[in-house]
């Protein structure tokens, strides 16, 4: 017995060994990727300087195009489904944007624009005249109010009024997003990836998504996308985009960590703990 169990432990210390060397390797390439654009993109940050209606950003290592609200060169009038996505890209094309690849357009009362950018989902909301947004609500003019919570006694995490999120198999969904480059991320990652090895583990569905890679830490694939509906979950409880973000339940969230100025990871895991219990109830 005690030799099949340091068996499944040096089989599952190869297993993470493998993993983490393939997404070093992703990381890399996402970078050799990057710098290899960087010269063409800073032309087009010269054009943003002249042009102010047109804004540039990095967001967790995805370029974000996004235009203010106003009708811009090249789209007068009504667009239709077939034409918003094309005259857009050509308009960044236009502009020195180097890279970017139509993927969908998606009606709605307006049009989601979806393009590629070095692997990464780049969006633009565009409204059927031919403006265009940084967000759905922007465009659609259904502005999401911040949820609101309350400081939870006892605990760095904060409380909201939502019905607990859970999977498909009831148990509540207990989260981190984090990046491969973030510090405070690294700081805390093993910690919460510890969670999986507690008692209740089995009673909610622990994930921890590193979102520049799109790869879920606990499993043994490498991940190529977060779900769709553990995004939303992200978005809403932190709609800035920081990280780390823990969304426990999506009843209790925290932006940050709570104990890193003391480097205090056990006070971590109590407080982890602490709101996983308070979800089970």
């Amino acid at each position: 017995m005690e030799e099949d169990k340091e068996n499944e432990i040096e089989e599952r210390q190869e297993e993470a060994k493998k993993k983490y060397e393939k997404k070093e390797k992703i990381v890399k390439d996402k970078t050799d990727n990057f710098q290899k654009h960087m010269s063409e993109e800073n032309k087009l940050l010269e054009k943003v300087r002249g042009n102010p209606w047109i804004i540039s950003t990095w967001v967790c290592g995805a370029l974000v195009l996004i235009l203010l609200i106003t009708n811009f060169g090249g789209i007068t009038g009504n667009v239709s489904k077939d034409t918003a996505g094309q005259k857009l890209l050509d308009f960044y094309t236009a502009n020195g944007a180097v890279g970017l690849k139509l993927n969908s357009v998606e009606k709605f009362s307006g049009y989601k624009i979806k393009f590629d950018y070095l692997g990464e989902d780049v969006y633009a909301f565009m409204s059927g005249d031919g403006k265009l947004g940084g967000t759905l609500g922007e465009i659609s003019g259904n502005v999401q109010e911040p949820v609101q919570t309350n400081k939870l006694e006892g605990s760095t995490f904060e409380e909201n009024d939502d019905e607990i999120c859970r999977d498909k198999n009831g148990k509540p969904y207990v989260l981190l997003f984090s990046t491969t480059w973030c510090p405070h991320c690294k700081w805390i990652k093993d910690t919460f990836d510890g969670l999986a090895k507690e008692n209740f583990s089995s009673r909610v569905n622990i994930q921890h998504w590193e979102i520049d890679i799109k790869d879920n830490t606990l499993t043994k694939e490498i991940e190529s996308k977060v779900p769709e509906e553990l995004m939303e979950y992200y978005n809403k409880y932190n709609p800035k985009g920081s990280i780390p973000t823990f969304v426990f339940g999506c009843r209790y969230t925290r932006i940050g960590n709570g104990y890193e100025s003391q480097n205090d990871l056990k006070s971590e895991l109590d407080d982890f703990k602490l709101i996983t219990n308070k979800l089970l109830g």
